[in-house]
């Protein structure tokens, strides 16, 4: 997965995540769950549903995720830390 760095305005932000099967089998996790350095935000790009995390051999996905930043975090950057895919 890619890992993005935001900088947070007053609008809605969206992170993008970016991944790809490289296994030669298709792959199925059971959830996915993106860390920030910002720990307020660490519950916003879960997923639970498993058939969007379902991927070929090759396939990739491009996942989105909007949000509004809270107020005292306005202009402040916003960094991936770690990613976890749990499978079944």
């Amino acid at each position: 997965m890619n890992y993005r760095i935001i900088h947070l305005k007053n609008k809605n932000n969206f992170f993008v995540s970016i991944f790809r099967n490289s296994f030669p089998l298709s792959i199925q996790f059971s959830q996915l769950s993106v860390y920030f350095n910002l720990k307020e935000y660490d519950g916003l790009a879960n997923i639970t549903d498993s058939e969007q995390l379902k991927l070929s051999s090759g396939e990739q996905r491009i996942l989105s995720f909007n949000f509004v930043p809270k107020g005292d975090h306005i202009q402040r950057t916003l960094e991936v830390k770690k990613n976890e895919f749990l499978c079944f």
